[in-house]
């Protein structure tokens, strides 16, 4: 890599890991990096309208967050670095020095894209990669991610929309399959049971619930002696 190419993919994967927006990575100081408790502190905002600094777009947008090893890493290995220098203090900019890059310069991702040959995206999508990441993870309460991107939770909703109607898709399938794995359990733990007290004979019948004037039991179980003897579908008349 030149040395042009090392600078935007250390933008890069800056903007990937951390999900800050393009204004807020540009006005970045060293004074807002806590490289031993591994956190940064959102408190500025450079706008390219303006081509000035000044306060962030949102009040949740000032905001401090984890950063993962990988950044650590990088930063640490950087500010090590360029502390050697005299002229150097944390006033200075993470992606700049005395000066501050420009907007203009970090989004200029076009060119490791097209040496990589992978699909074109901006470098606001790389803010969306890192939510949609995030998003994917159901462990992770949205109201971290909300934190963490400097949305509150409504704005999060509505800007990523499309990930809730993929997620509430994949909760009905898995609504759906865990029925099935129940069953499987179930089955599992009678008939050990079973192993253990094969004496036992178990009849268990399921609830009843109507459809179309008749009552549907579900399932009938008759398990004796370790084996499942009869396991079936009856349809019982509504009078029964």
């Amino acid at each position: 890599l030149t040395v042009t190419d090392q600078l935007i993919e250390n933008y890069t994967i800056f903007a990937f890991y951390t999900g800050l927006r393009i204004g807020e990575i540009a006005a970045l100081q060293w004074k807002d990096v806590d490289l031993e408790n591994k956190t940064l502190t959102v408190r500025q905002s450079y706008s390219a309208i303006t081509s000035k600094i000044g306060s962030t777009k949102t009040e949740n947008s000032y905001r401090t967050i984890d950063l993962p090893e990988r950044i650590i890493e990088d930063l640490s290995l950087r500010y090590n670095y360029l502390k050697r220098s005299l002229y150097f203090n944390d006033d200075f900019f993470v992606f700049g020095d005395k000066e501050n890059h420009s907007t203009g310069t970090l989004r200029n991702i076009s060119m490791l894209i097209e040496k990589a040959n992978v699909k074109k995206i901006t470098f606001h999508g790389l803010r969306h990669s890192h939510a949609s990441l995030l998003l994917s993870n159901p462990q992770i309460p949205e109201n971290l991610i909300a934190d963490r991107l400097g949305h509150n939770i409504e704005m999060l909703r509505q800007t990523y929309s499309h990930i809730y109607k993929k997620s509430r898709k994949e909760m009905i399938n898995y609504i759906n399959d865990s029925k099935k794995e129940q069953f499987v359990l179930f089955l599992l733990i009678y008939n050990s049971i079973l192993h253990v007290y094969p004496f036992i004979k178990f009849k268990i019948k399921s609830f009843f619930h109507k459809k179309r004037g008749k009552k549907r039991a579900t399932c009938i179980l008759h398990l004796k002696n370790e084996k499942i003897t009869t396991i079936k579908t009856l349809i019982i008349k509504k009078n029964l």
